[in-house]
């Protein structure tokens, strides 16, 4: 309910690389960029993200919005973690937690934070600054490999066949790809690795896992991916 009852100011956290935090207003020194998230599960964003995620002007934007149980290394009960998708593809899942000062929201993942309050009021705060935001890049690498690689998520509630292990999947899945793309000069370039991945893949139950999050398992992901 307190999601979708205002607007939240959000910025980048500086691990996001130059292209993020170049076309973000906080950081620019204006006022700070802000979401609205509405029931219906969709959600507004700031134009000033075109750039940097690689549309232009006047190109479609579906952004999505979910509440979920699990995500790569995090769970937790309904209104914990967010998923937040554009066109398809989902960025690493949104934590929720209250600020101790004020007992306001702020919600984070990897990348960017976001507050039910004034960011501006609080940027000198020592709990808002970003080495004492918890979620960081090595706690989202799975899901922070993924967005950058253009591939979905697993469905974080998992399949209704217990026998089906979806996080050893994920598990499985990330570190194979973590290992095709350490890889200096893989076979015939890394575009055709990708998808001899994604074929030796298909057999896995790979898009069974991700079905119960997407319902579907074609996207166009973003051409300018965050830099960590």
């Amino acid at each position: 309910e307190e999601l979708v009852e205002g607007q939240w100011e959000r910025r980048m956290k500086l691990c996001a690389g130059a292209a993020w935090v170049l076309s973000d207003p906080f950081w620019m020194g204006e006022e700070p960029s802000r979401t609205t998230y509405f029931p219906d599960g969709t959600l507004q964003r700031p134009s000033q993200l075109l750039g940097a995620l690689g549309l232009q002007s006047g190109e479609a934007q579906q952004w999505r919005w979910r509440f979920v149980t699990r995500a790569g290394r995090f769970c937790g009960p309904a209104g914990k973690l967010i998923s937040i998708s554009l066109n398809g593809a989902s960025f690493p899942t949104m934590v929720v937690k209250r600020h101790c000062g004020n007992w306001g929201f702020i919600h984070q993942n990897c990348w960017a934070v976001a507050a039910s309050f004034s960011l501006r009021a609080t940027e000198n705060d020592p709990e808002m600054q970003d080495e004492f935001l918890e979620v960081t890049v090595d706690q989202q690498a799975e899901e922070a490999t993924l967005y950058n690689a253009g591939l979905l998520k697993p469905s974080e509630a998992g399949p209704a066949d217990p026998a089906f292990d979806c996080c050893k999947l994920y598990d499985d899945r990330c570190r194979e790809l973590g290992a095709l793309l350490e890889q200096e000069a893989p076979p015939g370039g890394l575009g055709a690795a990708l998808e001899a991945f994604d074929r030796a893949w298909a057999g896995r139950g790979w898009e069974r896992a991700i079905s119960g999050e997407m319902n579907h398992t074609e996207f166009s992901p973003p051409a300018a991916p965050a830099e960590n």
